[in-house]
């Protein structure tokens, strides 16, 4: 997962160090390696709703407008992870449908909890850096919840 999360990091440094003075839009093309490991037979759902398919980050600084789209490649990110993390894993779009399904031993609920990125202009070193802090709520198959990771 470690490696996925630099991978997906680096993807967002390129398009980000062509932006000038201007808007920036950025919108990062996910191209992400299988995760190797072995599967934990366990039957859970995975919730990726709005909040994350749908994750913007806006800011102006420089003198420009920042827009970067985070939401789509993370959705596929955590399906792939989670595909490879357990032995049967059921998508839902919301916690609502998550809790409607039977036989789930547990649901997962990724979220973007913080993202944030630094240009060459604003480090004295003259590179690029993106942090992203992820929230996963880990929640029993009722969808109360049983705890929090964060990443």
């Amino acid at each position: 997962m470690r490696q996925s999360l630099k991978f997906a990091c680096a993807a967002l440094l390129g398009p980000l160090v062509f932006g000038g003075c201007t808007g920036v839009q950025v919108k990062p093309d996910p191209d992400l390696p299988v995760p190797l490991v072995r599967p934990m037979p366990a039957n859970v759902g995975l919730v990726l709703g709005t909040e994350l398919s749908g994750y913007r980050h806006e800011e102006s600084r420089q003198g420009g407008d920042w827009t970067v789209e985070l939401g789509p490649g993370h959705v596929e990110e955590f399906e792939s992870i989670f595909r490879a993390s357990f032995s049967e894993l059921q998508v839902f779009p919301s916690l609502d449908a998550a809790r409607a399904a039977t036989g789930l031993q547990a649901i997962f609920q990724p979220g973007i909890e913080q993202y944030s990125f630094t240009t060459a202009r604003d480090t004295t070193g003259g590179y690029w850096a993106v942090t992203i802090r992820y929230r996963i709520a880990v929640l029993t198959p009722a969808g109360e919840q049983a705890d929090v990771l964060s990443l």
